[in-house]
């Protein structure tokens, strides 16, 4: 077995399309599949990934349109959550996971604790943020104060619009041409 060393910012990108407790040999080995289903026998090289398609760029600057704002997905999700706790005054985190249980976003969850999330903040090398935590950012729920993960891309940001769709939050996809 060989060891592979991955930056921050790849480790970050894997755990956007973990499921679970997914490791991360597995989520490469389930993007590795995917690539060989879909016939592709290389990845695009450096020169030609400027037209590769954003999806397997990993980044996509997508707006949805959530309660007369046009939000990226970040923000999206952050707005769902802050309009379901003010529909439901009296949620608990527990409940709160119930309704956005944590495989939605994947290795870091839908929210946390404002705990974690700062822990989070300090125990990494960059001192990189993974939930929204400014103050006027952080939700009061009726068992403390929660924080929203930031970490939404294109391998997950779907299963959460499905979800709070399924809960009756309309979202719209904005026209991005």
């Amino acid at each position: 077995m060989e060891t592979i060393k991955i930056g921050d910012e790849t480790y970050r990108r894997l755990g956007v399309h973990a499921r679970g407790f997914e490791t991360p040999d597995s989520v490469i080995t389930r993007l590795l599949d995917y690539f060989d289903q879909q016939g592709l026998s290389e990845l695009p090289d450096a020169q030609s990934s400027a037209s590769a398609p954003t999806r397997l760029q990993g980044k996509s600057y997508s707006k949805y349109e959530f309660e007369g704002q046009m939000l990226g997905k970040g923000r999206l999700v952050l707005a769902v959550i802050k309009s379901y706790c003010k529909k439901h005054p009296d949620v608990t985190f527990r409940e709160l996971i119930e309704a956005f249980p944590n495989h939605l976003q994947g290795s870091i969850g839908v929210v946390a604790p404002i705990s974690k999330a700062i822990e989070i903040v300090e125990r990494s090398p960059r001192k990189q943020r993974r939930h929204f935590i400014k103050p006027s950012e952080i939700i009061k729920i009726s068992d403390g104060d929660v924080a929203v993960c930031t970490e939404w891309g294109s391998g997950n940001i779907d299963n959460f619009v499905d979800h709070a769709e399924m809960l009756g939050f309309r979202i719209n996809l904005a026209d991005n041409s």
